[in-house]
């Protein structure tokens, strides 16, 4: 069903987390790759131990040209779905075939997008930040949580229906994006997506999120200005590479917060890696 590509760079550390919470929480056929990016010869050397790791599971690609491999990506799969991921998420509910909004998502061609990062129960962009809560408004939603994501002077985060990270859409659609747009790294690929028009401004989501973002850095260097945490990646590229990786039990446990997005500052925790 789902051809799931996660978006990678210099922070093999938060990718095996993301990694981690997709085999534990998406119980549909799906394919994985991730496109990924070292700037330093550290961050590759923890991008080779992933690769030992999950080589057998997961195609791994090395950004070469950004929008090529990405039309690459989706122009291989045989899957009618693809999800498009980034590497500081965690997914915190299951994905299963028997959901309603799955069965509704493929059953009527109608719609856009299945959001699995927004639901009807979002209510704050901010957990723990300076910012405070942040209120975000939301649309209507009909019984089957069917929005217009038009219909409102709704903030970012629900009149962008197709973004780089958190919705499923057709692969024939994302692939005529990728196609048709000029990019050169998911922020700004995700740019371009909000400023085109859609072939239908229906969407779907679910009644709590399966996705949290927790953003406790920043790599990117087109949104410098997006309000994360100070976790520096270094260290975790250190603590990768000695052994150890996040222990992101605790932050399973922030999902009772569910009617946030983001969470900047959770608790650091590492274990002991047992590759």
């Amino acid at each position: 069903m789902l051809n799931i590509i996660v978006f990678s760079k210099d922070r093999a550390c938060q990718l095996d987390a993301t990694l981690r919470s997709i085999y534990k929480h998406i119980k549909v056929p799906y394919d994985l790759s991730v496109l990924y990016k070292a700037d330093l010869e550290e961050f590759q050397k923890g991008y080779k131990i992933l690769i030992d790791i999950y080589s057998n599971r997961i195609s791994f690609v090395e950004q070469s040209h950004f929008k090529n491999d990405l039309v690459n990506l989706l122009k291989i799969s045989d899957y009618k779905y693809t999800l498009l991921l980034v590497d500081d998420i965690l997914i915190l509910r299951d994905i299963t075939l028997d959901d309603p909004e799955i069965i509704e998502f493929i059953s009527n061609e109608s719609l856009i997008a299945l959001s699995i990062r927004m639901s009807t129960s979002t209510k704050y962009c901010f957990f723990d930040t300076d910012e405070g809560e942040y209120l975000i408004e939301s649309p209507e939603f009909d019984d089957k949580n069917i929005y217009n994501f038009l219909a409102g002077e709704y903030p970012p985060h629900w009149y962008h229906a197709v973004t780089a990270c958190g919705q499923v859409i057709r692969t024939k659609n994302m692939l005529l994006f990728a196609e048709g747009l000029e990019y050169n790294n998911p922020n700004t690929f995700e740019n371009k997506l909000n400023r085109i028009g859609m072939p239908s401004h229906l969407a779907i989501c679910y009644d709590k999120p399966r996705l949290m973002e927790f953003a406790i850095n920043i790599v990117n260097t087109t949104h410098i200005t997006n309000k994360c945490g100070d976790t520096d990646i270094e260290q975790l590229n250190t603590e990768w590479l000695n052994g150890n990786r996040l222990d992101i039990e605790p932050w399973y446990e922030l999902k009772k917060h569910y009617t946030y997005l983001r969470f900047s500052h959770p608790e650091i925790k590492f274990e002991v890696r047992n590759d």
